[in-house]
């Protein structure tokens, strides 16, 4: 179910407030449809020896994937957003 997001470990483990974040979200998730999206943003960083993170590069995609009768998933199709 949508509402079980709020009990992954890294989600929403810092209490009400955010688990307030997740609620705002729940109305545009669904388990009920074999077809969904997934939107995902990637990062080249490089850490200094100081400690310090560098964001060298970003990436920010939207991948369509399809649920299979046979429990499988597969892509549809993937495409760039753009920063």
């Amino acid at each position: 179910m949508p509402g079980e997001l709020s009990e992954v470990l890294g989600i929403a483990d810092g209490g009400e407030a955010s688990e307030e974040l997740v609620r705002g979200l729940l109305g545009f998730l669904t388990t009920r449809s074999n077809v969904f999206s997934v939107f995902s943003v990637g990062q080249k960083i490089k850490q200094l020896p100081t400690g310090k993170i560098l964001v060298e590069g970003e990436s920010r995609t939207c991948t369509i994937l399809k649920r299979m009768e046979d429990g499988n998933i597969a892509t549809v199709s993937t495409r760039e957003l753009g920063i």
